[in-house]
């Protein structure tokens, strides 16, 4: 497949004590222990220039070997904050390295709704904005804020998309990745077209025009037996 990643489609696991959002917590951790780096999306979000390799947009986006997690952040709207006035992280695209620092915070955030180690985390087992509010008001709030524990990506590049520009403001425009939330609900079909249109045809292309002397076979100047 392109960029010659890995890919993986994960039919998450239930669980009795939270809401199905929260599994992409422990779906991450679980790929960490195979891989240096995991990128997860939602089912709505996808990358807009799919010709960029990953380490491109690391580069881009300051990745170190210290950076434990980036995640996107939200619109800067008052709905997308919490009690405390943290604007919120919208786990829909996010990205980690296996360091142990990284383990430790998906330890810490798988355990948080539990109220074991963060009293009041509870609060956002069920209630929105559930593993995000948790990341942000609890795990970014507690243990884990150091500049290269949770590194937030701007939501101009990271989230958003141009049809939810009504919700979102102009700043969340998804130049990069693309998150289709509300009224975005049903493009991404539309924006898959248009990635396979821009890039993967224009690559079949040139794949075929390397390879047209063994593709393409001209037999028009022979005879064909059967009809004599």
């Amino acid at each position: 497949m392109i960029h010659d990643y890995a890919y993986r489609f994960v039919r998450a696991p239930d669980f009795p004590d939270r809401h199905l959002t929260w599994s992409k917590v422990s779906i991450m951790q679980a790929a960490l222990h195979e891989y240096e780096l995991v990128v997860f999306l939602d089912q709505d979000a996808m990358f807009h220039h799919p010709h960029l390799p990953l380490e491109w947009l690391l580069n881009h986006w300051n990745h170190t070997s210290e950076t434990a997690l980036m995640v996107a952040q939200d619109p800067d709207l008052p709905h997308n904050k919490d009690a405390n006035g943290n604007l919120f992280w919208n786990t829909g695209f996010i990205i980690a390295q296996n360091t142990s620092r990284a383990n430790e915070l998906f330890d810490a955030w798988i355990e948080c709704p539990r109220d074991t180690t963060s009293p009041g985390c509870s609060h956002y087992a069920y209630n929105w904005p559930h593993e995000q509010g948790a990341l942000r008001t609890f795990i970014q709030q507690g243990l884990f804020n150091r500049p290269e524990d949770i590194h937030p990506l701007p939501c101009s590049e990271a989230n958003g998309s141009p049809v939810a520009l009504s919700m979102s403001g102009p700043g969340c425009g998804g130049v990069f990745v693309r998150h289709f939330w509300s009224e975005g609900k049903s493009h991404p079909p539309e924006e898959l077209a248009d990635n396979v249109m821009r890039y993967f045809v224009k690559q079949l292309h040139g794949s075929f025009l390397e390879q047209g002397k063994h593709v393409f076979v001209d037999l028009s100047g022979q005879h064909d037996a059967k009809r004599r």
